[in-house]
Order: structure tokens, then C-alpha cells, then sequence
């Protein structure tokens, strides 16, 4: 089975992006989470990959909310993979950008989480407010994977201790708050399982997920954490791929033993 993570950015058409999904899930077994989905998006990606929940069928955009209340989150999966249970996190600052899903695969169940983090930048403390609540859900529900865009961390490591978060009005306690927990919930960074350490340099990311264009900084935002019972064989940051689609952070592929 392959886990694939990938904020495909609401600018740009989807057929790209879908094209690129189908080339990287080829025949194997998958379970995909998408972020930024847009409702014109979600209509286009259904019709290609129907066995899917939205969370924006379950928090539905208002009569006064904004374009901004309408990025979701998208878990898609192949058929023979079930959907028991899907909703939003309600206890989570914009539960449109969240979904967890109970999954059954070959007679064993899979929860799945998939969340989006705003911008400091723009939101300042309630990036952090939203990083504890994701802490909660993930501590109250025991995930086996949590595939996510955190725009997070400012300086990235291979060890959590050795992290360091935007300050966010808090010095980055939420957003060090929410790693912590994934660790500490028995969940590990899937792409550190197969990083060789020796080629860590300070203050440079372990690999590149996304990239701002003024600044020509390289991030490592987008992230698979998954569980002691699931082994990865790889885990591979598709960038360059994922741009050329009309992305703007990598596709995370990994690949299960």
C-alpha cells in the first residue's frame, strides 16, 4: 500500500494534478490525503477517484464565510480499501481544513487524519490555538496515520527536541506542542525512518516540500507521521513533480513493507 500526502494548492487546474495522482498510485493499494481542495476541485477529483470523503460535506461552507472556508481536506483511497466512519475534528479551530476517517483494509482498520495548519503570518495566535486542538484529537483518537501541511517547522530536524516553531504569540508552544504529541502517542516521522542522518546539515531542511519563491528558502512542511504497526520501506518528497502539475508543495509518497 502506498500513503500519499500532497497539498495540491487551489490556483491552477486540476486535471495536472490528477494526472500526476494516477502516475504515482499506478495499480497499488492507496490511501491519499489532499489539502487545499477547493468544491470546484473536489468535483473534478471525485469523478476520477470516487471513493472519497470531503470535509467540506460535513462542514459546509456558510452563507457568509469566505473563499478561505472553502479549502478541505480530501482522504481518497482505492476500492479495495472501506470508508466505516468519516468527519471532521468539531473541536478544532476551522474543521473544514480537518478529516479523520475509520478504514478497514484487508480485514484490519486504519484511522487516517488529515489536517491543514493556517499561516502565522496571517493568523498569528490562532496558529497556535489551532496546533493544541489538533494535539488533543490526535491524543483522544490514536491515529495510524496523520498526513498534514503544518506550515511548520522554522528550523527542521530529524529529532522533535531539536525542532524549532514560528513564534506564533506563544514561542511555539502549540506547534511544539502538536509534534510532541505525535511522538509521544507512539508515532513517528515516516520519511526519518530511511534519513541518513550523516546528511543532516544545520538549519537546512531534510529535504524540500516547499519553497518561497522571494526568498528562495526551502521548508519542510508537509509531513507523514504513522504508527509502530506500519513499517515503511521509503518515503519520497515529490517536488519538482508536484509543481509541474501546478502544486506548490511536494507530494509525499511512502511506501508500506
Amino acid at each position: 500500500m502506498r500513503i500519499i500526502d500532497w497539498n495540491i494548492s487551489y490556483s491552477n487546474a486540476p486535471a495536472p494534478k490528477i494526472e500526476l495522482l494516477k502516475k504515482i498510485i499506478g495499480d497499488d493499494s492507496y490511501v491519499a490525503v489532499l489539502q487545499e481542495v477547493t468544491p470546484s476541485q473536489h468535483e473534478a477529483i471525485k469523478e476520477q477517484f470516487p471513493n472519497m470523503r470531503y470535509s467540506l460535506d460535513y462542514r459546509k461552507p456558510g452563507k457568509f464565510d469566505s473563499k478561505q472556508r472553502q479549502l478541505g481536506v480530501v482522504i481518497l483511497c482505492s476500492e479495495d480499501v472501506t470508508f466505516k466512519e468519516a468527519d471532521v475534528l468539531a473541536r478544532c479551530l476551522l474543521p473544514d481544513r480537518t478529516l479523520v476517517a475509520d478504514l478497514e483494509y484487508k480485514g484490519e482498520s486504519l484511522r487516517v487524519i488529515g489536517l491543514h495548519s493556517i499561516t502565522g503570518i496571517s493568523h498569528k495566535k490562532a496558529k497556535s490555538m489551532q496546533f493544541r486542538s489538533f494535539a488533543e484529537c490526535v491524543d483522544e483518537l490514536k491515529p495510524d496515520i496523520v498526513a498534514f501541511d503544518a506550515n511548520e517547522p522554522a528550523k527542521d530536524h530529524y529529532d522533535i527536541e531539536e525542532m524549532e516553531f514560528f513564534d506564533n504569540q506563544d514561542q511555539g508552544k502549540g506547534a511544539e506542542m502538536f509534534f510532541k504529541t505525535l511522538r509521544d502517542t507512539g508515532l513517528r516521522d515516516a520519511f526519518v525512518d530511511g534519513y541518513d542522518k550523516n546528511k543532516y546539515i544545520e538549519g537546512e531542511p531534510l529535504i524540500t516540500s516547499h519553497r518561497f519563491e522571494s526568498s528562495k528558502k526551502s521548508k519542510r512542511y508537509d509531513f507523514v507521521f504513522v504508527g509502530k504497526e506500519i513499517s515503511i520501506a521509503r518515503a519520497d518528497y515529490l517536488y519538482d513533480e508536484a509543481v509541474e502539475a501546478g502544486g506548490d508543495h511536494a507530494v509525499i509518497v511512502c511506501q508500506m513493507k
